[in-house]
């Protein structure tokens, strides 16, 4: 008995100590980037698409809420949707997808914004994408970035496909 109370007591403790105050978004920046994926590419190679001079807004949104960029203590991707515009096509050719940004003189300061590794067979016309872990505040403090679509096909694509991809950054305070 005495082992089992000793187990509870550990457990509890640590659900007890690991529970801590959420931190809430200051704001979200929601952005959008578009690409032409053209017809006929193979199912071989990864298939790279530049997205230059991608407009963040940055000091639009800062100006709006108040705030400054020192008081930006993290920028990280929150939630993003890719889709064909004008047609209705599913995207279920696409194996995966990696979407990554960089600032625009600093091809180096590169980071994974979202990705899709193993895309469902019965994908429809919406692509929901998961964000990546990393920290873009570096690059997305700078009102202009350069965009990276990396994909990989499991199938033709029947049609040549302007695509949009509509992303939110979330912005948090320093700590």
């Amino acid at each position: 008995m005495k082992k089992y109370a000793f187990l509870y007591f550990l457990l509890f403790s640590l659900f007890h100590w690991s529970c801590g105050d959420d931190q809430v978004a200051l704001f979200d920046m929601e952005l959008e980037a578009r690409f032409t994926l053209p017809a006929g590419l193979n199912t071989v190679e990864t298939h790279y698409f530049k997205i230059d001079e991608v407009p963040t807004f940055v000091n639009q949104y800062l100006a709006n809420n108040g705030i400054s960029q020192n008081e930006v203590g993290s920028i990280v991707a929150n939630r993003a949707v890719m889709y064909a515009e004008f047609i209705n096509l599913d995207l279920n050719f696409i194996q995966d997808i990696s979407i990554r940004g960089s600032k625009v003189d600093d091809p180096d300061s590169q980071r994974e914004f979202f990705y899709m590794d193993f895309v469902d067979i019965n994908e429809d016309q919406e692509m929901q994408l998961f964000s990546s872990i990393s920290e873009l505040k570096d690059v997305v403090l700078d009102s202009i970035i350069d965009m990276e679509v990396r994909i990989n096909l499991r199938g033709f694509s029947p049609t040549s496909l302007d695509s949009r991809i509509d992303f939110t950054l979330s912005v948090f305070e320093e700590e």
